[in-house]
């Protein structure tokens, strides 16, 4: 056996676990309005169907993208909350739980 193939054979397990590490880490999932977390603080994923009436505080000008808890996901259009487990919520989205970015 030559010594390129023993060496290849050496790291091809450790190299596959690479390559199947990488691929576990898929985007989370994203919110769903349905779920009770969601609907207990009135997220919907887009910020312009807020119910005025039951969210007072509700400004035309807030939305998920310029919140505090709101992390951006890349190639997403929208990103995780904390609020939320890190589940994406849509950047054009809004809650009762939103605090402007500083």
């Amino acid at each position: 056996m030559d010594r390129s193939r023993r060496v290849f054979t050496y790291h091809a397990p450790g190299l596959a676990l690479l390559v199947l590490a990488a691929r576990g880490r898929a985007a989370p999932p994203e919110l769903s309005e349905d779920d009770p977390k969601a609907r207990a603080l009135g997220y919907v994923g887009d910020a312009k169907r807020t119910d005025r009436a039951k969210f007072p505080q509700y400004d035309e000008a807030q939305n998920c993208a310029n919140c505090q808890l709101f992390e951006p996901q890349p190639g997403s259009v929208g990103g995780a909350c904390s609020l939320f487990d890190a589940r994406l919520v849509r950047a054009a989205g809004w809650c009762s739980g939103y605090r402007a970015a500083m």
